[in-house]
Formats: C-alpha cells, sequence, structure tokens
C-alpha cells in the first residue's frame, strides 16, 4: 500500500537537528581521594568545547541534502569566519545555548523550507505539488506559531514521529547522522583545533560525505521509505514497509 502515490521524491523531505560538541572524558572514570568526614562529593570537572555548535539537516528521497542551518552561541560572524571554503554553503542563526528553539524554527521554515518547495515546485511546473515532512515532536517542532507557519505552505503535509522513535524511524537518524558523526570524528584526528572555523570546516568536511546519494536513499529505504521504479512513466511512488506502517497508525492519511 502507498503512503502516496503523487508526491516527487525531491518533495518528501526528513528535517532533524544534531549537535557536534566534543566530549574528549565522555565515560571515563578516574580515582581520588577524600576525606571520609568530607560533606562534599568528588566530582571531575569534564572537558568540552568552549562553543557549541549544531546543525539543522535537511534530506530528501530524492537522495539530496538542502543547504544546513547552523546553529551557534557566536552572536556574530566575523571576518575570520567569511574567509572559510564554505561560508556560502550555509545559512546561520545565533542561539544562546547553541541549539534549537522557537525562533530559529520559524527562520528554518522562512528561509530553508519554503524556498526549496517553492524552487523545487517552480521546477516541475506545478506551483500546488504535494510536499511531505517528516520530523520528530520535540518542543520547538510544534508551537502555536511554527504550526501557523506550516499551514501557510500550501498542499504541504507533516508527519510527526511517535515519541522514543526517532532511533528506527527517522531517516536521519538510522544512517544520515551515523555516517557524519564518524566522518566527523576522524577529521578532528587531523584537525583537533576547537577554534569556531575549524569546527566549521570539520563539519562541512564530513557532511560532504554523508551528503551523497546512497547514504541519504539508505536513510530512507531503512525506515521503509523507498522509491518505486517499477513503472517508467512513474517514479515517484513511497512504498509502505512495516516500519511505515506505524506512522499510518498515527492518523496520517495515505
Amino acid at each position: 500500500m502507498a503512503l502516496s502515490d503523487n508526491v516527487d521524491p525531491s518533495l518528501v523531505l526528513n528535517m532533524d537537528e544534531t549537535g557536534c560538541s566534543y566530549r574528549p572524558d565522555k565515560g571515563k572514570s578516574i580515582k581520588c581521594v577524600i576525606h571520609k568526614e568530607s560533606d562534599v562529593s568528588p566530582f571531575k570537572r569534564e572537558k568540552s568545547d568552549y562553543r557549541s555548535i549544531s546543525f539543522v539537516s535537511t534530506i530528501t528521497l530524492s537522495g539530496k541534502a538542502l543547504p544546513p542551518l547552523i546553529i551557534s552561541s557566536r552572536k556574530k560572524i566575523d571576518n575570520e569566519t567569511r574567509k572559510i571554503r564554505y561560508f556560502n554553503k550555509f545559512k546561520y542563526y545565533y542561539s544562546k545555548t547553541g541549539f534549537m528553539n522557537q525562533e530559529i524554527m520559524m527562520f528554518w521554515i522562512t528561509n530553508c523550507l519554503d524556498p526549496y518547495i517553492q524552487k523545487r515546485r517552480q521546477k516541475l511546473g506545478n506551483s500546488l505539488a504535494p510536499c511531505i515532512l517528516i520530523m520528530d515532536n520535540m518542543s520547538a517542532h510544534i508551537t502555536n506559531d511554527v504550526m501557523d507557519a506550516f499551514n501557510n505552505i500550501p498542499n504541504f503535509k507533516l508527519i510527526f514521529l511517535p515519541p522514543h522513535s526517532s532511533h528506527f524511524l527517522q531517516p536521519s537518524d538510522v544512517c544520515y547522522f551515523g555516517i557524519f558523526k564518524k566522518k566527523y570524528k576522524e577529521k578532528r584526528i587531523s584537525n583537533p583545533s576547537d577554534s569556531f572555523e575549524d569546527k566549521l570546516e570539520n563539519i562541512f568536511w564530513a557532511l560532504y560525505y554523508a551528503s551523497n546519494n546512497q547514504t541519504i536513499f539508505e536513510s530512507f529505504s531503512k525506515v521503509g521509505i523507498i522509491i518505486d521504479f517499477s513503472d517508467a512513466k512513474k517514479v515517484s511512488s513511497i512504498l509502505n514497509q512495516e516500519k511505515v506502517k506505524i506512522l499510518i497508525s498515527q492518523g496520517i492519511d495515505d
């Protein structure tokens, strides 16, 4: 049974965000000596990056990745950052914590999602070509203002993943982010600097290797969403396998 038989693969999207913090002492323990009558419990001050960077990634069933939205606690982009090779390849937004919030979500819809949908619809010659976005239901994704912004996009459907299911139902989580983090870790070995510019360089180097057709197709297929090429005149079907039935059970129309 098809989840949808008339959605172009380029308009089937999955959005998620991930962080790039480095914690070299995570999971490690050390021995210490304390006075037995001390009323202060021992603790370890863990090393970590001094500046948090995360990013919003959007992949499509056509095997492409949209330019990422970088989120950081750095308020302003300076001249050194503007010199990096990838400066024109991403959008940027400041967050006090370096992570997603409602304001950033609104920015992503207005400056990343909506322009992409309009561009794809124009290329397809259909201003109302249907679009599906799959994402989790974290609080910043589902505020009233965010939902109003989504509702302003015509012929647009949201598929929210059930709670605690991202590890096996979110395309980005089951494959794409895994490849990215593996490559990011490898790049840190040769470029271990934690400067803002070097971290961006490492992020985009890793994204370059993760954002290939094979990885993105596999990300969708592992959750049961694939393109049906059985009809040469119609290659846009999204097949409903066992895992996708869980999505359907949440009340999403076929």
